[in-house]
């Protein structure tokens, strides 16, 4: 059974938001954003833009590329937290 043109847009953001460490809302906004600044409208477009924006990212920050801007910043939270509040 194939996936709906939708399921698809689904699944391409849930990669994008697994690849960048964000939320699947903040991967989806991230794309829908993108897609309305380059005038990529309809369903069929917009699987198309954002399989293309996957491909990028995945050949950016895949395998052994640099890690993803909120990757660095978790990176740098772990190695670096802050101190807890003193008690009163």
């Amino acid at each position: 059974m194939a996936l709906s043109q939708q399921g698809a847009y689904a699944v391409t953001c849930a990669r994008v938001a697994s690849l960048l460490h964000i939320s699947l809302g903040a991967a989806r906004q991230w794309l829908d954003r993108r897609a309305a600044q380059e005038g990529v409208h309809g369903v069929a477009q917009r699987l198309e833009f954002a399989q293309a924006q996957l491909a990028t990212l995945q050949e950016r920050y895949g395998g052994h590329g640099e890690r993803p801007p909120m990757a660095q910043l978790l990176d740098e939270t772990v190695a670096n937290p802050s101190p807890l509040p003193e008690e009163e």
